[in-house]
């Protein structure tokens, strides 16, 4: 009897995590939010095992590295200690 009350309720826990996984990500493709989350709504064992096993290949990465082409510009030359009025007249 509590092996059946833990199973329910690890499998209850994953599935709600599935759920506000689902809500806080990015996905590359707009609908895909929607498609997991009917998924995961849907069929929600199997869902959450689909969710959790696919659904990585499907969400925008965290970080995201800049484009080998984008050039990064020069920070701005700091004037030189000559070229900065002190006040004292020579």
């Amino acid at each position: 009897m509590a092996f059946k009350i833990l199973f329910f309720i690890a499998g209850f826990a994953l599935w709600l995590w599935a759920i506000v996984d689902i809500l806080q990500s990015d996905f590359k493709d707009s609908n895909m939010k929607l498609v997991w989350m009917l998924v995961v709504l849907l069929m929600p064992m199997l869902g959450t095992i689909l969710y959790m096993w696919k659904a990585e290949q499907t969400k925008v990465s965290p970080v995201q590295a800049p484009e080998p082409d984008t050039e990064v510009p020069p920070p701005p030359e700091a004037p030189l200690s000559d070229d900065i009025p002190s006040g004292e007249e020579d």
